[in-house]
């Protein structure tokens, strides 16, 4: 997401059953020195130790940062750290709210020796171009992940409206 200004989103434990969901399943999948892409209030932050994140908008990373949070204001398609700083790059439910969702999964693989993350399924209510969500910027094919040398499954507990990746 190019420009955070108008992204104002903010999204905290408790909010909703998906997101809860969302949670616990990356938490017990970080392991090491992770970036958090699109960090939000710092959510994962606060649970998983030795975490960095990163988020365009200026209102919830103000929230990160009151909770004493390890953040940085940046763009997802163009990470401030050097190549392989980081063990795994975390993006959750961010690909389908930037313009090119090809780059931010280049540039999070040239930080982190892995890549994780949960992303709408094509025709989902996130997953829809003009639809009721004027944040969704782009659909995110699994199959698209998987030519990039990444896996795609299913994110247990999930309605069907997500998948889980790993590249």
């Amino acid at each position: 997401m190019k420009d955070g200004k108008f992204y104002t989103t903010v999204i905290e434990r408790g909010q909703s059953n998906r997101n809860d969901n969302n949670h616990k399943f990356l938490v017990s999948r970080i392991r090491g020195r992770w970036l958090d892409v699109g960090c939000n209030t710092g959510w994962l932050l606060e649970d998983v130790p030795n975490g960095t994140g990163i988020d365009s908008s200026e209102i919830v990373l103000a929230k990160a940062v009151r909770k004493g949070l390890p953040v940085v204001r940046a763009v997802a398609e163009i990470l401030p750290f050097a190549d392989k700083a980081f063990d795994l790059a975390v993006i959750s439910t961010v690909l389908q709210a930037v313009l090119n969702w090809k780059v931010v999964l280049v540039e999070a693989r040239r930080v982190a020796q892995k890549v994780i993350g949960i992303a709408p399924r094509p025709g989902t209510e996130w997953g829809v171009l003009n639809g009721k969500h004027f944040w969704v910027q782009c659909v995110v094919p699994p199959e698209d992940i998987v030519s990039m040398g990444g896996a795609v499954n299913a994110v247990p507990g999930d309605d069907g409206t997500l998948y889980y990746f790993e590249i």
